[in-house]
């Protein structure tokens, strides 16, 4: 493979650690936004419940509300139309397709080899590379170790770019094509979250309107009588400054 093959693979490959590091990160503050919301609400909901037990059943407590566009919170009953439907579907549903083109073996196992060969932990210490690398291929062996097992090519393949291997049998094509697919997968989630309910909630905080707003939405949703809007943005007062 040529020099500017292999510098497009891996400036293709800074993208992809780039996007994970941010999807990592996002998902993480999604969790807590989740957590804080449903916190929210199911205070909200317990107080008008005369019931003794205060603590919502665990598949509650579990469950994520509806990832939608914030924007377009008035859809929501048009998805739960279509979700009451695929019920009534279900035996007609068809297996989906094998996938086609999937990697041969040889190839998977000599991606993880080669960089098993770099990376492994008795073949590399902190004091004998640089500082950056010794991280680098850290990351490239966690990567690796995880993919493997599941026949994850395009994790491998990530791993293999990050530490600069190539190996004879994969092309630059094939490793563009596959590292953009996970770009692109990471690039997915990161909207879903960017247009969930929960990251609108842990972003509206100082804009009460917005999450009452929220509220209304998660509510009907789930099919609960909303409280009167005087006493959410009281409590919304009350939950940031608690």
């Amino acid at each position: 493979m040529k020099a500017r093959q292999k510098k497009r693979i891996r400036d293709t490959a800074a993208l992809v650690k780039n996007v994970k590091e941010m999807h990592v990160a996002m998902h993480a503050l999604y969790i807590e936004y989740d957590l804080d919301l449903k916190d929210f609400f199911f205070c909200l909901t317990e107080s008008k419940k005369p019931s003794v037990n205060s603590n919502p059943p665990d598949e509650e407590k579990n469950a994520h509300f509806p990832e939608v566009n914030f924007s377009l919170v008035n859809s929501q009953n048009d998805k739960g139309k279509e979700e009451s439907g695929k019920g009534k579907k279900t035996q007609k549903r068809k297996a989906p397709p094998k996938s086609k083109g999937r990697p041969p073996k040889r190839k998977i196992k000599e991606l993880y080899r080669a960089i098993m060969k770099l990376c492994h932990p008795d073949k590399m210490k902190i004091e004998d590379l640089e500082e950056q690398e010794y991280y680098r291929r850290k990351m490239a062996l966690k990567i690796s170790t995880d993919a493997y097992p599941k026949e994850d090519f395009e994790g491998l393949i990530f791993a293999a770019a990050l530490v600069e291997i190539y190996i004879e049998g994969v092309s630059e094509k094939e490793y563009i094509e596959n590292l953009n697919r996970l770009y692109s997968r990471y690039s997915e989630d990161i909207n879903k979250i960017q247009t969930s309910l929960e990251w609108a909630w842990g972003t509206s905080w100082d804009t009460l309107e917005s999450r009452y707003k929220i509220i209304e939405a998660v509510c009907r949703v789930k099919g609960v009588t909303l409280p009167p809007k005087i006493e959410i943005i009281e409590r919304l007062v009350r939950h940031e400054t608690k």
